[in-house]
């Protein structure tokens, strides 16, 4: 596998804005420019967790329009900040369909033109801490909302620094001015550590971060999900989704999805008012598939309410990936189950229906942990899903339009052969 030198870590955290550079397929080297055309597409994060590489596919051709957009060696004279290993897109396309890329572990999004594979502008939104920024809603041309899931556990004393993390940052996405946040530390769930038997310890409240990662734009709320984890990972409280309204950057809800944990996948099924969420589960609980399932969310009433939900157990007994991007209807949909570290089982990709209450396996993955992300085209009656197998890393293309069949698989990188970890539209 072709892998590339990693840019060491930026230690600034202030704005940084770029000026449109030549990082296009045609001036950088390595790079193959096959088609492009005006349509709006696919963007495809391929990634070993060390170097990163975009490449961009026409949903309607079923192939790559740039097959390296842009990757961690692009030069530094196109970019402040290079790109991480640790790189996702948001979970909506953006306005004006410009190419946004979320690093978390540099704290920095980036935009491009996937015309030409131009960066556009580049800035931090760490604010003088490493904020793990995980997803970002665009409301207008001028203000969006950036999800940050780390806490700063040393702000400063000056609101107007917007330090403290554990939020959504408000920002302009034109120029990276930063307008506010709302606090969502205060939203986190709660968990209780147990007595000790025969000891003298009482039972005690666990600090939990909201921990804010996925979040959707539906009818003019922002929903929002929480992890709910502790600092150290070691506990977990039950999932929950947050309501935001934008107008005043205000919690106007809270949807709580009791004995599930890890809740941080999300999906809006349209014309449906549903929201599907799926829960991973507590890694560290003793049966981890107790706190996985999928989970509608009818927000056609007031307050939104659980309406279906299908438990991990009847995946064949595995925990669920935590990306909800296969939800078809308001009751069906396409989902991943995780494998093991034994490798047996390994991840397995199932049809479901809620109502009825049953699956239908569809492929089974090489190795366990490399089916990613799965992304709807509803239009064409396709899903798309990443395997990132070692030796034949693949974007599966997915005919839905009846009975769901793999209909054919791409390689998504043939520059560098890293493997599909991420799917946005653009």
């Amino acid at each position: 596998m072709n892998r590339f030198a990693i840019a060491s870590a930026c230690a600034s955290l202030v704005v940084i804005l770029v000026s449109a550079a030549a990082c296009s397929s045609n001036d950088s080297p390595g790079k193959t420019n096959v088609t492009v055309g005006g349509a709006t597409g696919i963007a495809i994060v391929n990634s070993d967790y060390m170097s990163t590489s975009i490449s961009l596919f026409d949903p309607a051709k079923a192939a790559l329009t740039f097959d390296d957009c842009i990757n961690s060696t692009t030069a530094a004279t196109s970019l402040s900040l290079s790109l991480s290993g640790d790189v996702v897109l948001p979970s909506a396309a953006q306005p004006g369909h410009e190419l946004l890329i979320i690093d978390r572990f540099n704290a920095a999004l980036t935009w491009l033109d996937p015309t030409t594979c131009t960066v556009k502008r580049q800035f931090s939104v760490g604010t003088g801490f490493p904020s793990d920024p995980h997803d970002v809603v665009a409301l207008s041309a001028t203000k969006a909302y950036v999800t940050r899931y780390e806490k700063n556990p040393k702000p400063t004393d000056d609101p107007a620094d917007n330090d403290e993390g554990d939020d959504i940052l408000i920002i302009n996405p034109t120029d990276g001015t930063i307008s506010g946040r709302i606090d969502l530390a205060p939203f986190a769930g709660k968990v209780t550590a147990p007595a000790t038997p025969g000891t003298d310890t009482a039972a005690a409240d666990v600090t939990v971060s909201a921990r804010p990662g996925r979040a959707l734009l539906i009818d003019g709320n922002v929903y929002v999900a929480l992890d709910n984890l502790a600092a150290d990972f070691s506990a977990a409280a039950d999932g929950r989704i947050l309501v935001i309204d934008p107008a005043a950057d205000t919690v106007s809800g809270m949807i709580d999805l009791p004995g599930l944990k890890g809740c941080g996948g999300l999906a809006s099924v349209p014309d449906s008012k549903t929201l599907v969420v799926t829960c991973v589960g507590d890694f560290n609980a003793p049966v981890q598939i107790d706190g996985s399932a999928i989970v509608a969310i009818d927000l056609g009433v007031s307050p939104p309410a659980i309406k279906s939900k299908l438990g991990a157990a009847v995946f064949g007994g595995q925990p669920l990936s935590a990306d909800a991007g296969g939800a078809l209807s308001a009751t069906t949909g396409l989902a991943v189950s995780l494998g093991t570290l034994k490798k047996t089982p390994p991840d397995r990709l199932w049809s479901y229906d809620m109502e009825a209450g049953t699956v239908t396996q569809l492929k089974e993955a090489s190795d366990s942990f490399v089916y990613g992300a799965l992304l709807l085209d509803s239009a064409g009656k396709q899903l798309f899903l990443t395997d990132g197998a070692k030796e034949t890393p693949r974007l599966h293309v997915i005919d839905v339009s009846g009975a769901p069949t793999v209909k054919t698989s791409v390689d998504a990188n043939p520059a560098h052969g890293l493997p599909p970890r991420s799917l946005g539209w653009y």
